[in-house]
């Protein structure tokens, strides 16, 4: 069966989107005929967007599994059996010469690779299936602080941001790069002491959502700092190396691009 494992990842990451989608529902209408307070129902909001996003995700990255199979197939047929199937009959009959079969292979494993490396998107496909894996650790954790909160687990909220960072920093082979530790250090630093401050302003439950979205905000800032370090490139290992560009004002462009566009925003 082609694509088990990935379609199995898909299966779980659906499954477990309803069921984020079927808690928060249920836990939002309790919470508002009950008449809770304002923070309640926006942690309700928030895990019901996170459920809606994992459930359309995982259809989502089904349709390109279902298109990769079938573009797959199809040039196997095109670039494979048809392109090869007239050099074997050639070869049978003894009318081409051995050089002429060599050249033809040549170029036909050549253009092969280069669809395989340009036109496919598998890399694309599987990059969706570890962010789905991810996620569901991430949310499994989450949820685990959310309902055994206790007096350290302001300092246990560090390992939601690390999930993303060990994730973002494999997909990018940044382990060696000094800006990568450097972002890392930020949550370590900040996360448990303002989890105390904020504790003790406004409570528990808004500070459970003040964390989600946080970590969330975090990986995806971390994940555009990362496509800003490195580059993939394939070498004749498969390897991804990373670019030696600088990208010091990172942040800084970053920042200045989000008033433009707030600014053209407001005089629209």
């Amino acid at each position: 069966m082609k694509y088990a494992a990935e379609k199995a990842v898909i299966v779980v990451s659906f499954l477990t989107g309803l069921a984020v989608l079927s808690v928060s529902i249920i836990s939002l209408y309790n919470d508002f005929s009950t008449g809770k307070g304002f923070e309640y129902l926006m942690t309700d909001v928030v895990f019901f967007s996170f459920g809606t996003f994992l459930t359309g995700g995982a259809l989502r990255v089904y349709k390109k599994l279902n298109t990769l199979s079938i573009v797959a197939d199809e040039l196997f047929e095109e670039l494979v059996f048809t392109r090869l199937k007239p050099v074997l009959e050639e070869v049978a009959y003894s009318t081409v010469e051995l050089s002429e079969v060599k050249a033809e292979l040549d170029r036909l494993a050549k253009k092969v690779d280069s669809i395989k490396t340009t036109a496919t998107p598998v890399g694309d496909v599987s990059f969706y299936m570890r962010v789905i894996v991810v996620s569901f650790v991430y949310v499994c954790s989450y949820l685990l602080m959310l309902n055994y909160f206790t007096s350290y687990t302001p300092y246990l909220f560090v390992v939601l941001y690390l999930i993303w960072w060990v994730f973002i920093t494999r997909e990018f082979n940044l382990f060696s790069k000094f800006e990568a530790w450097l972002v890392m250090g930020i949550p370590v630093l900040i996360v448990p002491a303002m989890s105390i401050v904020i504790q003790s302003l406004i409570g528990i439950p808004a500070l459970m959502g003040i964390v989600f979205s946080t970590s969330l905000l975090y990986a995806y800032a971390y994940y555009l700092y990362a496509k800003e370090l490195s580059r993939e490139s394939e070498g004749d290992s498969g390897e991804i190396f990373v670019s030696k560009k600088k990208s010091g004002n990172f942040f800084v462009k970053k920042a200045s691009s989000l008033i433009s566009d707030i600014i053209k925003w407001l005089k629209s």
